[in-house]
């Protein structure tokens, strides 16, 4: 099973990455999930550990990232020292 970890949880992206993980429970499981403080509700009553900062999250198999171009460099950095594989497809980079 691949732990994932995803920064932009609630984002567009975010959800149809979670309904892919959803439909997949054999093969994934979202062990963290970044989302911002304003919407920390949305994973209630889920087994997922909801965090709004990367260097809370633990070990992980991957990080996924739709968030900001801000955000998606500090997750660019902490995997790079983590040596964590990650997929970058946020957008908005000037």
């Amino acid at each position: 099973m691949l732990n994932i970890g995803l920064i932009g949880a609630n984002g567009k992206m975010g959800h149809e990455i979670i309904k892919i993980i959803l439909a997949n429970k054999n093969a994934y499981n979202l062990k963290y999930a970044i989302v911002s403080t304003q919407n920390s509700n949305f994973f209630k009553n889920a087994s997922t550990i909801v965090i709004d900062d990367i260097s809370a999250m633990g070990q992980v198999d991957v990080v996924i990232d739709f968030s900001t171009p801000d955000m998606a460099i500090n997750a660019l950095n902490h995997c790079l020292k983590a040596n964590i594989p990650i997929v970058l497809g946020t957008t908005g980079f000037d």
